[in-house]
């Protein structure tokens, strides 16, 4: 996944703690005149969990940042990502941070996941298959990224274009030429595959944009 510098190193930590703070506070008042109660109990570690996923501006820097705060980070976002009954939101969020988990486990989820019934969940997957495997990349990877382009929803489908920057293994050149190429792809698409094919040149090139 990007791993933009959104948050200090330290930023995960303060944002779940910040987060079980307001949630024992909510817990000492009850419902009845604010009066409070003795002895709140402290969130639960799913409370917490379940609270850094719904949170906008908490975004881990590194896997040890969310491991500190969920040692068991990888069972509990493999769960949330398969859950269908989740909302998006959060279930988008657990699929973008199993790429900080690139095994053969959360490949074979995430490829599960890119065939969605879903456009955001398959849109999320695709690309985070790119992102977090495309380095180096295989066959059968750069296969679903570019079957991915055609899908027929548009978000899916442009996901998978930005995917391609990520993807090392041959033909992925090529499938970006032949959209930015296509008389039959929309405009926004063939300008998406052009932009997307000079930021996958510098990122080769060692010239940064990744």
């Amino acid at each position: 996944m990007t791993k933009r510098a959104w948050t200090t190193t330290s930023a995960l930590r303060r944002g779940v703690l910040a987060v079980a703070a307001a949630l024992t506070l909510a817990l000492t008042l009850s419902s009845a005149g604010g009066r409070a109660i003795a002895a709140a109990p402290t969130p639960s570690p799913d409370a917490r969990f379940e609270a850094f996923l719904k949170a906008i501006d908490v975004v881990p820097a590194s896997r040890a940042e969310l491991e500190q705060a969920f040692p068991d980070a990888r069972a509990r976002l493999l769960v949330a990502a398969g859950e269908d009954a989740r909302d998006e939101w959060t279930r988008t969020r657990a699929i973008a941070f199993l790429g900080f988990y690139p095994d053969a486990g959360v490949r074979a989820a995430l490829v599960g996941l890119a065939e969605h019934r879903h456009p955001e969940v398959r849109k999320r997957a695709v690309y985070q298959l790119a992102r977090s495997f495309g380095q180096p990349g295989d066959a059968a990877l750069l296969a679903l990224v570019d079957r991915a382009t055609g899908d027929a929803d548009s978000r899916v489908a442009e996901a998978a274009v930005r995917g391609l920057r990520w993807v090392d293994a041959a033909g992925a050149k090529a499938s970006l030429e032949r959209i930015a190429a296509s008389d039959r792809a929309p405009k926004a698409m063939r300008s998406l595959a052009r932009f997307t094919l000079e930021r996958r040149a510098k990122r080769l090139a060692g010239g940064g944009a990744r």
